[in-house]
């Protein structure tokens, strides 16, 4: 699937159904969408990779969207092209002074910096100075590195000896910023979404179960033969008594020739030769099946956004990666559900000709555990412990990080459930 043919066709064909992808490709801050904006402004930027893919699973889809870019030489530097790369949704990296750090945390405008209390403002101050400067250090042996490698013939040749020159004659904070203009931006976006119709509950029953199979019978070939005998029996019967030929089977009647001969009129009840007998009786026990009644209605939606940065600070190696990757997520599950167990038996008689059969089932309403419940052809999503009542809601939210000097982890910013059968009383809960 590749998103021109989604462009085309945003309402995609599934298996389990359809999907619209129109509140994606209505929405101008999707990696396909910006991708698509730098894409027609290739003096600006180069895309590396682009990609949109679709993955169904039995509980609904996952959609990623992945996009790799670089921009161009120069463009930060400019504010003719800082204006117009901005205008598709990028903005340049710009260096904040420690005055401008410490008023974010105290501008009330500013949501996403504000910290309310003046003492741990004052702690957070303390700590993003020191990161700073941890990192500043970092940055400067490596841009020492390129000033070395810039006055090398090796390196000169490989990236031009005008664009040597122009770097060589930047100041240090002018090559940094050069540097990060140039770095490697990688933007991927995962969503899990649910189907749009709930599937409380699926049987998927054995192919065989069901279908009942005649038991083998013990001397089959006897039965046949039996049952050709009767037959002509009564043919002859009919025609009282007397018959021209045999319509029975040649292998019936093969023999001598001088012993071969029609059949003569029965003289009395002993010459009426009576089938062998045939008993046969056979249980089969039934494998055991778990069904569920009830209902289970469950959700559970999930997102999350990594935009990573790679720099290389001394242009030859030097490769430094940092991302930030936020996510978010949302379930919930309510559902009374009674599971029950079935067990039988399979009942096979012949006797004197006659055949029998019957079905004897046992159902029994069971405590499940989750596993059971699976096999009723409940969705995994959906399962919840293998409790008989659900009320339960979860939402969580954060990111992970990767910053300078090895800073790295995932800092969580919500995470609540609440399970309400919780508070019943014994013995329902």
């Amino acid at each position: 699937m590749t998103i021109q043919s989604v462009r085309a066709q945003p309402v995609v064909e599934l298996d389990q159904g359809t999907a619209d992808m129109r509140p994606i490709l209505q929405n101008p801050a999707a990696p396909v969408n910006l991708a698509q904006r730098l894409k027609a402004q290739p003096a600006l930027a180069s895309v590396r990779a682009d990609t949109f893919e679709v993955a169904e699973i039995a509980e609904g889809i996952i959609v990623r969207q992945f996009l790799s870019y670089q921009l161009k030489p120069g463009v930060c530097a400019n504010p003719e092209s800082r204006r117009a790369i901005a205008a598709q949704g990028i903005e340049c990296f710009a260096r904040k002074t420690p005055g401008q750090r410490q008023s974010s945390l105290a501008d009330r405008t500013n949501d996403a910096r504000f910290i309310a209390n003046a003492a741990s403002r004052r702690q957070a101050l303390a700590s993003a100075t020191a990161a700073t400067a941890e990192q500043q250090q970092e940055i400067d042996q490596d841009v020492a590195q390129l000033r070395q490698y810039l006055t090398q013939a090796e390196y000169r040749d490989q990236i031009g000896a005008a664009e040597a020159d122009r770097l060589a004659a930047m100041s240090d904070a002018d090559l940094q910023a050069e540097m990060l203009a140039q770095a490697e931006i990688e933007i991927e976006e995962v969503m899990f979404v649910p189907n749009l119709e709930a599937q409380d509950l699926r049987i998927q029953a054995r192919p065989t179960f069901g279908v009942t199979q005649r038991p083998p019978r013990r001397g089959y070939r006897l039965a046949a033969a039996s049952a050709e005998r009767e037959a002509e029996d009564a043919r002859v019967l009919r025609q009282g008594g007397t018959a021209q030929t045999s319509s029975l089977p040649p292998a019936h009647r093969r023999g001598p020739s001088d012993l071969r001969r029609g059949p003569v009129s029965p003289r009395g009840p002993s010459d009426l030769a009576a089938p062998p007998p045939l008993d046969l009786e056979q249980d089969i026990a039934i494998d055991r099946e778990f069904y569920l009644t009830g209902f289970t209605l469950g959700r559970a939606h999930e997102w999350r956004k990594r935009v990573s940065i790679t720099v290389k600070w001394c242009l030859f190696g030097c490769r430094r990666t940092y991302y930030v990757e936020p996510y978010a997520g949302f379930s919930y599950g309510f559902g009374l559900r009674f599971p029950v167990r079935m067990d039988g038996t399979y009942k096979y008689r012949h006797q004197n000709g006659t055949e029998r059969a019957s079905f004897t089932p046992e159902f029994r309403p069971i405590n499940a555990n989750a596993n059971q419940y699976g096999r009723t052809g409940l969705a995994s999503s959906q399962r919840f412990g293998g409790k008989e009542l659900v009320a339960e809601a979860t939402a969580y939210t954060g990111f992970l990080y990767k910053l300078t000097g090895g800073r790295q982890g995932n800092l969580s910013l919500l995470d609540v459930g609440v399970d309400l059968t919780d508070r019943l009383l014994s013995p329902v809960s």
